[in-house]
């Protein structure tokens, strides 16, 4: 399209509207393309009114499901509850510490992918992919002072001067 200019005064109206032009192509290529956010999906579709549901009326299935009972549940939660909550935000209200350990107990019961996982809790893969691995971690470090003990080494001396003392007698070494 050819504009003919034959004075300033339309020079500047024409140059104006170009501006104006370049600037509501820049906006266009800078915004981002608004995704539908995964808040819907995670309020709609995730398995927490199914884990309320099984707790309540059928404790066989809850502990199917997540492999273990609703007091062992509650343990585990109320030990790394202060470690994995995160704070709500302006922008939107934060996974509860208790969708953290379903989701982490449901990986670690069923080994499906996040890809998978992503629809039964609700939770985008790329989050589930931190979520998880900083779960476990948690139940690690408060599980391993208690259940993880490692022997004194004092006893791992003895069993193996005794397992080498066992080896020496059948092959018939004399010291």
């Amino acid at each position: 399209m050819a504009v003919i200019i034959n004075n300033e005064n339309n020079y500047k109206q024409v140059v104006a509207v170009a501006a104006a032009g370049c600037l509501v192509y820049v906006r266009k290529k800078l915004e981002k393309k608004r995704r539908v956010w995964m808040k819907m999906f995670r309020e709609e579709f995730n398995d927490q009114p199914l884990v309320r549901e099984l707790r309540e009326n059928y404790p066989d299935d809850f502990r199917n499901y997540l492999r273990m009972d609703g007091h062992t549940f509650d343990l585990l939660l109320s030990l790394i509850e202060e470690i994995i909550m995160k704070k709500d935000t302006v922008m939107r209200p934060s996974i509860s510490a208790e969708q953290r350990l379903i989701a982490t107990l449901r990986f670690l019961a069923t080994g499906r992918s996040y890809e998978d996982l992503k629809f039964t809790t609700g939770i985008s893969s790329s989050l589930l992919s931190a979520i998880i691995p900083e779960t476990c971690k948690a139940l690690y470090d408060v599980l391993r002072i208690e259940y993880l003990k490692p022997k004194p080494l004092a006893v791992k001396h003895r069993t193996v001067a005794k397992h080498t003392q066992n080896c020496t007698e059948q092959l018939g070494v004399d010291d």
